[in-house]
């Protein structure tokens, strides 16, 4: 576990801040980002006004606490967590306009569907699909962190917590087109 710098740590105070406390935010770190960790940052929920860096994964650099907004669209991110190649990965919890929860490879400036931010400027964006979608009620209601196995059978695979059903998820997705 890295230790942040005061910039970065008052960057992330400052986000945590900003976003009233109501909502959780997590961060990941990995050793291929040596300088940077990740934070997603949750939307309100219900139709409420938003605030314009609702539903973002953003970037923060550890040693000076600069910000660089990745990806945005997300409704209710719930976790953020890397596969076994170090790429990201975010749980987006369903509700209102979302009717399943999913599991989106997060790719820089991709917009993920989410219009509650900025339903005008956002109107006529390309929606980035997720890998895969939780079937409300079948599959999962809240899913958490993605992750992947290190051992076993399914070593490498991509997995996640279910908080309202409880227990381990794993996700069965393939690389298709570059996608």
């Amino acid at each position: 576990m890295k230790t942040l710098t005061s910039q970065a740590f008052k960057t992330c105070a400052g986000i945590r801040h900003n976003l009233y406390y109501e909502n959780t935010e997590t961060y990941i770190e990995n050793e291929l980002w040596k300088f940077h960790f990740f934070v997603i940052k949750n939307s309100f929920y219900g139709h409420h006004h938003q605030i314009p860096d609702r539903g973002k994964v953003v970037k923060i650099g550890i040693k000076d606490g600069s910000t660089e907004f990745e990806a945005f669209g997300l409704r209710t991110p719930n976790g953020i967590g890397l596969n076994v190649d170090s790429e990201i990965f975010v749980a987006d919890n369903q509700g209102d306009w979302l009717p399943a929860s999913k599991i989106v490879h997060i790719q820089k400036g991709q917009f993920y569907g989410s219009h509650s931010v900025d339903p005008i400027g956002t109107k006529d964006l390309q929606e980035k699909l997720p890998v895969v979608w939780l079937p409300q009620d079948e599959i999962g209601n809240s899913p958490s962190t993605p992750t992947y196995l290190n051992i076993g059978p399914y070593k490498n695979q991509l997995i996640h917590g279910e908080v309202t059903h409880g227990g381990i998820k794993r996700v069965a997705y393939e690389e298709v087109e570059g996608q």
